[in-house]
Formats: C-alpha cells, sequence, structure tokens
C-alpha cells in the first residue's frame, strides 16, 4: 500500500424604468400588480411598448431583469412576479428510457426547473461571420478547410470556445486570439475537441484562431465544427469523467486535468466521476439512458480527477485542483468526497474559492460518524450535504453533525458509469451533485448572486423531514430546488459556524458571513445584552470572539444587525446557542420555601429571565434599575429587532450592556426617554413605570382588558400610570389592594412576581 507522508487520504463518498439595459440582458414576461385602476393607465403609457396585456389592475409586460428592479424601486406597483410558463399536468416529457427510475428528481421538486431548458444548447457562432483567406461567408455548422480564421462577434459574450477536428492523426494545438492580437488562450493534446475558457467578464468584437498540427500528419486538418457558448462551469473533482454515450458536448475534456500522476488523461477508472457527472449532466432528451439534472441549461462539466483507481487521493492533488479549478474561473466547485484529517494546503484552497464568489459543495461522508473532523465538508462557507431514502430518511451510513447543511437523494441512484454503462449507487457523494445542480439554476437565474445568498435561499426553503427546522442529520431539510431557485434573493448575515440550538464553547472564535451587498456596512453583534464587535464590514467574512462574553448563561441569544451609515438595518441573523460549559442551577443562599415570592424568583430563574449574584445570592429586596428592567422584559415579550439602529439617548451607548434591548424597546413603543434626551439607565425603575411598560408590552401583543376597574386609593384618574394599574389589576398581574404604591422603587422580588404573572397570563 502507498504511504503518503502527512498527506491526509481521502475516500469517495459513496456506499457501493428611463431605463438603459445592456444588449446581453434578455427580456422576460412578468406580471406586475397595481392598488388603483389609475395607475394601471399611467403605467401603460408610460411603457406601452412593454405592455402585453392588462387584466383590471394586472399587466403583463415584457421587460429584464434590471428594468424590473427600477420599476420597483419607483413604488407605483405593488407586486411584481415572474409570469411563469405553464403546460398540461403531466410529468416532464422526457424521452430518455431511465428517466423513470431517477426518483429523485420529483422529491426535490426538481422537473419545474428542468424544465426551463428543455431545447438543446445553442451555439452563439451559428449566424456569425467567418473570414477566412476566401472571404467572409455566415457560420453554418459546415466544416471549414482553414487552419486560420477570424470569428466576428460583434461583442457577443462567449465563456467557452471548441473546435473540432473531422479527423486526428496526433497532438495539435488551437490557439486564440483577440483582435489587437494578444493571445487569450492557448489547448494542446490529441482529443479530436479542444476547448479554450475565455476571460468571462470580457467581451470581444472578434477573435482570431490558430489551428496547427503537430508532428507527421498526412493531410491538413479540417475543421469539423466551431461551438461558441456562454456557460456556467462547474469543477468535477473526482475520480475523472469517461466518454459515455450520455454524455453531450459540454463535457471538457481536453481542458481537464489528472492530478493522480497517471496518463494526462482525465479517464475514469474507478467510476464513481462519471456516475457523479451523469447525476449532473446526462443528456436530455437524446434518446439514451437517464437526465441529468441540469437537463440542457447552459452549463459546462470542467472534470478535474484527484481519486485513483480505488477511489483515494490525498489533500495534495485535491489542494491543487481546487486552486486550479479556481484559477480556471469555476462557478461551482463539486467535492463528492470526505475524509477525516485536514491540512493548510487544503483549507486555504477551498478558502481561496471562497473568497472569488465560487461554491463549494461537499459530501458528508458515509462513516456513521461526526462530521466535525471530516474534509472538506466542515470548513467554514462550505455547503455540506447528507443524503436520503425514498421514504425522506436519512442514510444509514451518513455521517452527521453541526456542520451538515443540507440533504439530497443519496439512494441507489441511477447514473452513468465507467465502460460506458449505467450504475445505481448510494451515498453522500450521489447527494452532492443535487445540491450543485440547485445553485447552478440560482446563478443562471441571477449571475449576480454571492455565495452566502445561495446558502440562504437553500436552507429557508428546504423541506423538513428529520425533525422541525435544522437537525444535525439533514441539516435544514431535503433540498427543493425550484423553490430555492425562485426565492427571494436579499442581503442575508449567516453564522458559517454555529447553528440554532448548537453547544459552543466560548473560548473559540467564530465566522460570520455577509452577503456582498453588506459589505462596508455597519456590524454589530450581541450576545444577549452585551456588544460583542461592531466595525465596518471589510469583507464578507469577519471573526468574531465570544472570549469576551462576561457571564455564564446556559442558552445564550447572539444577534448580528447590519446598518447603513444611516442606521437603518439592512439584515439581521439571531440564533441561540447552548453554552457547552455546563452551568449548573443551585438555589439562592437568601431566599428560603417560606418567602413571599419564591415560587416567581425561581421560575424566572429557570426561565432564564432573572439571574442571581455571582456569590448565589438574590437579593429579593434590592431595587432594580430601568436598564435591567428592559432587558429582562425584552427576554420574556422577545421584541423584533428595531428598523434602526441610532443613538436615542445621549446616556445609552451601544458598548452599554443591554443597549440593544432598550433601542429595541424604543422600536417597539415600550419605553420613552425623558425631554432631556436621556434614558438614565442607571434608575431604578418605580412601581408605576413598571406598571406602564407591562401594559404597552401586553397591548403590543394585542392583549385585550375588559372595562372593570378596581381602584387603588393613591393612584387617581389624573396619574400617568392609572391606567395601566388598572388593567394589569383587572387580569391579575398586580394584586387588587387598597395601595399600589406607584412612586415607590419596585424590588427584584415585586419584579419577578409580575414577571411570571405576566407569563402566565400570556402562555398559560
Amino acid at each position: 500500500m502507498k504511504v503518503l507522508l502527512q498527506l491526509i487520504m481521502l475516500s469517495v463518498c459513496y456506499f457501493g424604468t428611463i431605463i438603459v439595459v445592456s444588449a446581453e440582458e434578455s427580456a422576460e414576461q412578468w406580471l406586475l400588480y397595481f392598488d388603483k385602476e389609475a395607475d394601471v393607465a399611467t403605467f401603460k403609457e408610460d411603457y406601452r411598448q412593454h405592455v402585453i396585456n392588462i387584466d383590471k389592475k394586472i399587466v403583463k409586460a415584457s421587460f429584464t431583469e434590471q428594468e424590473i428592479q427600477l420599476i420597483k424601486k419607483d413604488g407605483i406597483v405593488s407586486l411584481v412576479e415572474r409570469n411563469y410558463t405553464k403546460g398540461a399536468a403531466a410529468e416532464l416529457q422526457v424521452s430518455d428510457p431511465l428517466v423513470t427510475e431517477q426518483w429523485g428528481l420529483a422529491k426535490v421538486n426538481a422537473e419545474d426547473s428542468m424544465g426551463n431548458y428543455i431545447p438543446q444548447r445553442n451555439n452563439l457562432l451559428v449566424g456569425k461571420e467567418i473570414i477566412t483567406s476566401a472571404g467572409a461567408v455566415p457560420y453554418t455548422n459546415t466544416p471549414i478547410n482553414e487552419t486560420e480564421f477570424t470569428i466576428v462577434l460583434n461583442h457577443e459574450p462567449l465563456s467557452r470556445l471548441s473546435i473540432e477536428l473531422a479527423h486526428v492523426s496526433g497532438m495539435w494545438q488551437l490557439e486564440v486570439f483577440d483582435s489587437s492580437g494578444e493571445r487569450l488562450a492557448v489547448n494542446e493534446g490529441n482529443l479530436q475537441t479542444l476547448d479554450v475558457l475565455l476571460p468571462r467578464n470580457e467581451t470581444f468584437e472578434s477573435l482570431s484562431v490558430s489551428i496547427k498540427a503537430q508532428g507527421d500528419w498526412q493531410a491538413q486538418p479540417v475543421v469539423q465544427r466551431i461551438i461558441g457558448v456562454n456557460h456556467l462551469l462547474i469543477a468535477v473533482v473526482d475520480s475523472g469523467v469517461s466518454q459515455h454515450e450520455d454524455f453531450c458536448g459540454n463535457v471538457l475534456y481536453s481542458l481537464g486535468a489528472d492530478y493522480t500522476g497517471g496518463n494526462e488523461s482525465v479517464s475514469d477508472e474507478f467510476g464513481h466521476g462519471t456516475h457523479v457527472t451523469g447525476i449532473l449532466a446526462a443528456c436530455m432528451n437524446n434518446g439514451i439512458g437517464i437526465t441529468g439534472l441540469l437537463a440542457n441549461a447552459p452549463v459546462d462539466i470542467l472534470p478535474l480527477k484527484v481519486l485513483d483507481a480505488y477511489g483515494n487521493g490525498s489533500d495534495f492533488e485535491l489542494g491543487v485542483a481546487i486552486a486550479d479549478a479556481t484559477r480556471l474561473g469555476a462557478d461551482i466547485i463539486n467535492l463528492s468526497l470526505a475524509g477525516k484529517g485536514e491540512t493548510k494546503m487544503l483549507r486555504e484552497a477551498v478558502d481561496g474559492a471562497l473568497e472569488q464568489n465560487i461554491v463549494v459543495v461537499a459530501a458528508a461522508g458515509n462513516w456513521e460518524t461526526t462530521t466535525d473532523q471530516i474534509y472538506p465538508a466542515s470548513y467554514p462557507g462550505v455547503i455540506t450535504v447528507s443524503g436520503t431514502t425514498p421514504s425522506d430518511e436519512i442514510l444509514a451510513v451518513a455521517d452527521f453533525g453541526w456542520e451538515v447543511d443540507i440533504s439530497a437523494p443519496g439512494f441507489e441512484i441511477l447514473s452513468t458509469y465507467k465502460d460506458n454503462t449505467y450504475k445505481a449507487l448510494t451515498g453522500t457523494s450521489m447527494a452532492t451533485p443535487y445540491i450543485s445542480s440547485a445553485v447552478a439554476f440560482m446563478k443562471l437565474a441571477n449571475d449576480q448572486i454571492d455565495v452566502i445568498q445561495i446558502r440562504n435561499k437553500l436552507f429557508t426553503t428546504a423541506a423538513d423531514i428529520h425533525n422541525e427546522s435544522y437537525d444535525i442529520y439533514s441539516g435544514a431539510g431535503l433540498l427543493q430546488m425550484q423553490e430555492a431557485v425562485q426565492s427571494e434573493t436579499s442581503e442575508v448575515i449567516e453564522w458559517l459556524t454555529l447553528k440554532d440550538g448548537q453547544p459552543v464553547n466560548t473560548k473559540d472564535v467564530q465566522l460570520v458571513g455577509l452577503s456582498n451587498g453588506l459589505i462596508g456596512s455597519q456590524l454589530y453583534i450581541f450576545s444577549e445584552d452585551q456588544l460583542l464587535l461592531h466595525e465596518k464590514a471589510a469583507s464578507n467574512r469577519i471573526i468574531v470572539d465570544l472570549n469576551t462574553i462576561v457571564g455564564s448563561e446556559e442558552n445564550m441569544t447572539l444577534t448580528a444587525i447590519a446598518t447603513n451609515e444611516q442606521g437603518q438595518v439592512i439584515a439581521t441573523n439571531e440564533i441561540t446557542v447552548v453554552n457547552s460549559i455546563e452551568v449548573e442551577k443551585t438555589p439562592f443562599s437568601d431566599i428560603g420555601e417560606e418567602f413571599w415570592a419564591y415560587d416567581e424568583i425561581y421560575r424566572s430563574y429557570e426561565l432564564g429571565f432573572v439571574n442571581g449574584y455571582e456569590d448565589g445570592s438574590f437579593r429579593a429586596d434590592n431595587e432594580i434599575t430601568r436598564r435591567h428592567s428592559v432587558m429582562i422584559l425584552a427576554r420574556l415579550f422577545n421584541w423584533p429587532l428595531p428598523t434602526s439602529i441610532t443613538k436615542s439617548f445621549s446616556d445609552v451607548p451601544m458598548e452599554l450592556s443591554g443597549s440593544l434591548a432598550i433601542y429595541t424597546a424604543v422600536a417597539s413603543g415600550i419605553v420613552n426617554g425623558y425631554e432631556n434626551g436621556n434614558f438614565y439607565p442607571e434608575e431604578n425603575l418605580t412601581r408605576g413605570q413598571m406598571a406602564v411598560m407591562l401594559s404597552r408590552a401586553l397591548q403590543h401583543n394585542n392583549t385585550t382588558y375588559s372595562h372593570e376597574r378596581s381602584l387603588f386609593e393613591d393612584v387617581d384618574e389624573n396619574h400617568y400610570a392609572y391606567n395601566a394599574v388598572q388593567q394589569l389589576a383587572n387580569i391579575g398581574i398586580v394584586t387588587k389592594q387598597a395601595f399600589y404604591h406607584p412612586e415607590a422603587n419596585i424590588t427584584r422580588a415585586q419584579f419577578a412576581a409580575m414577571l411570571i404573572r405576566t407569563y402566565d397570563f400570556l402562555y398559560n
């Protein structure tokens, strides 16, 4: 057995407006909804050339995505939706005979997305002018008996140019130059077709092509076909990809690379990479075999071989391949492989891809173990995939853990295999290309979408299958492809290293991901009532040190808020994590069972509303400050985060513990400051102020009161707390006595008692 020192072996994961728009952007049909018919008439007048039909206050019109975004900003339209095409109520009509055995397509609702790409892919060069020594003619897919010629593009965007020769007698070279003579790309080999990738963010007036035969050719090369496309690029980093009858011309064999030290060919001796590629990209409606999830979508496959004939490879090969995929401009990297242990080389390769907005999708692995030491699956930002059965159970062999993000079909998945055959395989490897396909459809729908937004769309639309919401086996749930593609794209904050309910060691640093639109925003990170971080976001990956957290609560709410320079909130993310250091709950040393508020104090403590002091006491007769009272009430009522973070009070800086609770209470209309602009957070709270806050909070929760009044002798109708005190007395939160003492400071015991009575009123 070959031993690779200091390299971790990997094994494959299978078991067994005035609107100006660029010319390249195509128009689509939209449905625009209006509140007023007068607005419809105005819109029709302004956009007469775009309007197709009108039904009352709904307009069917043709616009580009960019035009629609500008129209939305005008505010005249109440709702905009794509005018989706429907057909007869039948299954997706596919002529490939084995599609009936592909149970996973329907399970993830893939057919609708696939149905958008039924026609064969277009060769964008057809009709373009080809200039040869004989003159200029439109290209019609006919052979060209020239080895040098120019293609007039008129700035048509191309991602790839391929030349297919009529015959091959050995090695040959393909070079492509721009109109100024600068070489853009070169490739050489002995395959019948050579491909070159073109700069993705550039367009060209023309491209000059040069073909050179190398060695002893008896006849000059004849160009059988020229192909130009503008496709996404998925790098399949695996065991290679073999030629197969069910593959179209979008598997770029000539650009593939073998990192295993083999024969420079990406031919797949193991079969795994061919299987993964078939799940992604087997031809649709060619009358042969299966249908790939991508159907005939404009996507190319780049095969990068890192696994040998036994399905093994090391971090070195994998790291080089991922770095090469990044350099070549891959949009997605599919890693249907996993292994224990990690290296700096692999970590940096993955991070490098993510930093270039390349989506990295990896298998969770199939060892029935935890994913925390499985790589590349457990790298932050990688989309980690588990597998499911037809009955929505998690594969028995699948790894599990907090690193698992989402699930997809992985049981007996039929696909292409080596030696031009088909085979059903099981494993998280098979589930991974399902997610890569969904990502491709999202990027085709919106080429500006970023990695964090893609993750959010995948996870928020997944179907719960194992538990409600997130769980460590299925992640966010089972992929729902069409729902993910169609869901709203917004600015997003995500804790890349934490999930809701996850145990956390506060000594560890964590990573927060931001969608690209949040770069430059003001980022605030809070733990409960403590500001951990405030900075201008310089990148889309922010390190957060939890080691500065004060206190030892069992559950900790972590809140991330991004605002613009005006303080308006753009995005938020709030999760509750579990302190991995067990917090022992002990009786308060100064509260015995005979104390009048014993039950209320302990219930408030058990529910996480109040805490004691470090010496183990509760100090029931101590008074409570305005700041601490708002912090506790925020835990009870769980008010929504404010829509803006601006300094409302001169004496409440964001660094003050409890500031977020105070500004949240202000935004919810629960508290007010004083006329001088102060809040006086360290002043003690009076019983009258407590009644007013509780009354406002209950009304905010749509709580209604009876009109019965129980009068207190010291709270007359002119008192600011009169209505609040009477309302609370009527529902049992304030006990009916002769005196209420509204100006007295409320004690911790009294506060706990009113807190629990409010809790019982709301939830029991």
